[in-house]
């Protein structure tokens, strides 16, 4: 996107100025009403993803070795996996979950690797293992982002504790909390009640930018170069078909601009002022 370009577009971009966050979720509510719980995507190719799953961290490989263990990737579209004891997780493409069935009596533990919303039965305590935290729950819903360097949980409903090496944290219903510069962050308030991704939309409330830019790929399959974001957030909520529809409405707000440089390559630079 040539940067003599960026005036104009920013005069026609109707996303997310001209809707308010109660708006825009109200819509995105709307339309998950609309929809089946399950919305499989369009086939894309998923070798990178798989790639990435094949180095998956110890807890996953502890659990591959075991008796009786079960490892899921949603390989090609958002999965929903059923638990045994009748929890349902709808698991997002690109990530994986492993559990042992053999121990899940005494000991409900699950292996995540990406992201997932739980739907957790009642009973013991049920535990979301991950490289970057630990998520321990007793019947609630939640949304878990767990992966390299990267954690961030919203609690829907009932109480969840977060943990990291040095530090946890507890959510109610309508709080989340997250891993910035490698501490936890004090719960925070949110405005969702559901999850945006499983209907294909794009919904975000004081993300991380990295995060934005991670789901995009998985969406889109597409891979990003990206300059140094780490203390960017976003917020906003949006569809898009294209990747170049949701590149317009992600850097431009942001003071970056992007330019393809291959087939599925994406060079994202800070907007020069």
């Amino acid at each position: 996107m040539k940067e003599n370009n960026i005036n104009q577009t920013l005069k026609n971009l109707n996303v997310p100025t001209t809707k308010s966050k109660d708006q825009a979720w109200k819509e995105i509510e709307g339309k998950l009403n609309q929809v089946t719980p399950v919305r499989r995507l369009n086939n894309v190719t998923w070798v990178r993803w798989a790639a990435a799953a094949s180095i998956l961290f110890l807890g996953i490989l502890w659990f591959a070795n075991q008796p009786n263990s079960t490892h899921i990737l949603a390989q090609n579209a958002n999965q929903v996996v059923e638990l045994p004891d009748g929890s349902e997780v709808q698991l997002r493409k690109g990530s994986s979950l492993s559990w042992n069935a053999d121990s899940w009596d005494s000991h409900r533990t699950v292996t995540l690797d990406g992201e997932a919303y739980f739907e957790v039965e009642k009973g013991s305590r049920f535990k979301v293992a991950g490289e970057s935290g630990l998520v321990e729950v007793l019947g609630t819903r939640f949304n878990v982002f767990n992966g390299k360097k990267a954690l961030r949980v919203d609690c829907y409903e009932g109480k969840v504790r977060v943990s990291t090496d040095e530090q946890q944290a507890i959510l109610t219903e309508g709080l989340a909390t997250k891993l910035k510069n490698n501490s936890l962050l004090k719960p925070f308030e949110i405005e969702a009640t559901v999850i945006a991704w499983d209907a294909g939309e794009f919904a975000y409330d004081r993300s991380e930018l990295a995060h934005v830019f991670h789901d995009l790929e998985i969406q889109f399959d597409v891979e990003f170069q990206l300059p140094f974001i780490d203390d960017k957030e976003f917020t906003g909520a949006f569809h898009a078909s294209t990747v170049e529809e949701a590149l317009e409405i992600v850097c431009l707000p942001m003071g970056l601009t992007y330019e393809f440089e291959g087939t599925g390559q994406i060079k994202v630079s800070k907007l020069i002022k």
